[in-house]
C-alpha cells in the first residue's frame, strides 16, 4: 500500500483547519431569523444558490464539502456601517476545526474582510472565540438557498444593504494559485453585492442586489476593488439575491 505523501497530509490538515466545526446546518430552502430585538422595518433577503455554491474537495480517501462564509449588513448612503444583519456561524463565533489556541485571535480574516473592516471602523472588535458576535445576528452555515428575515434599527430609513461571501479553496488562474499559504487557502477573494432600499416603501419587492466589487486578498485590507473581470466561479456562488420590504 502506498503511503500518503506529506504534501497531501498538509493539504488535508489545512482544509480541515479552515472548515467549520460540526454543528447544525440550514438546509436548502430554510429561513434564518435575525435581529428580533430591533423595532424598525422588517426586511427579507432571498439567497438563491448558484452553480458554484459548494465545492467537493477530495484528498486521498478524504472528501470535504466546502460552503461559503457570508456576511450581510446595512450602511448609510455615505458608506458608514449601521447594522449587521447576518454572519455565518463559523466566522461569527470563530469555531474553526483544529484551532484550539489563541481564543482572542480572529482567524480566516480573508473570508470577509470588507464587512469586518467596516464593522471595526464603527468601533467594534473583530469576532473571536472569547468575543463572538451576538446570537441575534448569526445562525448555522447554509447548505443551499435560504431566506433571511430580519428587522432593522428604527433609525434606519434609506440605506444600502451589502452582502459579502467567500468560499475557500476556490482558486483560478488569477487568484489563489500562488502566494502565501493564507492566500492559497482562500482562493479567489470575497465578492460583494449591494442594493439601495427605502424601508418606508413597501412596494419594493424582489429588489436585486448587484455585484459591486471584490474584497482584498489580505484580511487587513479594507478596500473594495471594482475589477471583477478576473473572477470566475466566485461570481456564481449565488445565482441571485433579492430584497423585499415586508
Amino acid at each position: 500500500m502506498n503511503s500518503i505523501k506529506p504534501g497531501l497530509i498538509l493539504s488535508i490538515l489545512l482544509l480541515v483547519m479552515s472548515s467549520c466545526t460540526i454543528g447544525p446546518t440550514i438546509r436548502d430552502g430554510k429561513t434564518i431569523i435575525t435581529n428580533t430585538d430591533k423595532s424598525g422595518a422588517a426586511v427579507s433577503l432571498q439567497f438563491n444558490r448558484g452553480a458554484n455554491f459548494t465545492t467537493a474537495k477530495k484528498f486521498g480517501m478524504f472528501q470535504f464539502k466546502i460552503t461559503p462564509q457570508i456576511a450581510v449588513w446595512a450602511e448609510d448612503t455615505l458608506g458608514n456601517y449601521l447594522q449587521t444583519i447576518y454572519v455565518t456561524h463559523c466566522f461569527a463565533t470563530q469555531q474553526w476545526r483544529m484551532i484550539k489556541t489563541a481564543p482572542d485571535t480572529c482567524y480566516r480574516t480573508t473570508s470577509l474582510p470588507y464587512w469586518m473592516n467596516a464593522y471595526m471602523r464603527a468601533g467594534h472588535m473583530a469576532p473571536t472565540k472569547n468575543n463572538p458576535l451576538p446570537d441575534a445576528v448569526t445562525a448555522a452555515t447554509p447548505t443551499g438557498s435560504f431566506t433571511i428575515k430580519t428587522k432593522l434599527d428604527s433609525t434606519i430609513h434609506v440605506c444600502v444593504i451589502k452582502a459579502e461571501f467567500n468560499k475557500s479553496f476556490d482558486p483560478n488562474a488569477s487568484f489563489g494559485s500562488q502566494g502565501s499559504m493564507t492566500i492559497r487557502i482562500n482562493g479567489q477573494p470575497a465578492v460583494d453585492y449591494a442594493a439601495r432600499i427605502d424601508v418606508t416603501d413597501k412596494t419594493q419587492r424582489n429588489v436585486p442586489m448587484h455585484l459591486i466589487g471584490r474584497s482584498g486578498e489580505s484580511g487587513s485590507d479594507p478596500a473594495l476593488y471594482t475589477d471583477t473581470d478576473l473572477l470566475t466561479t466566485a461570481k456564481s456562488i449565488f445565482s441571485g439575491i433579492t430584497i423585499t420590504i415586508e
